[in-house]
């Protein structure tokens, strides 16, 4: 009965959170099963908070049997869902200062970090993909 109620415990902490909760506790839920609603982008796998928005993307790490049984159940399309996996962040990209062919010196360069060499977050281990109607509210 114990184990019961701490592993109820500790779903319903990471369930049901919306996207800009995720991006706000990311240090706290590195490495947690999160369950998350948010816009996923197909064609770049990627999940975001709204429709057109690439504002702190999250990479979707499907393997390739899930991509094939994702595409082929009719899941493999843009529009909101909810997510169960693990989520990982690495932090924020390294500043590696301006290119040297930059004759103002003004623009920093990012080195390129984390997931796909893009992205400082992911979210693996995917669990549930489920397409929902609307996006959940804030």
């Amino acid at each position: 009965m114990i184990f019961l109620s701490v592993v109820g415990s500790a779903i319903s902490e990471s369930a049901g959170i919306t996207f800009d909760q995720l991006i706000a506790r990311r240090d706290k839920l590195n490495s947690r099963q999160v369950a998350v609603t948010g816009f996923f982008d197909a064609e770049r796998l990627i999940l975001v908070g709204a429709a057109g928005s690439l504002r702190d993307p999250v990479a979707i790490d499907l393997s390739a049997k899930q991509a094939r049984d994702f595409k082929r159940n009719g899941l493999l399309h843009s529009g909101y869902v909810r997510i169960v996996g693990t989520f990982q962040y690495v932090g924020a990209p390294k500043v590696l200062g301006p290119p040297g062919n930059d004759p103002g010196r003004s623009v920093p360069m990012s080195l390129p970090t984390g997931f796909r060499g893009v992205y400082s977050q992911q979210i693996t281990n995917i669990a549930e993909f489920v397409s929902v109607s609307k996006r959940k509210s804030n």
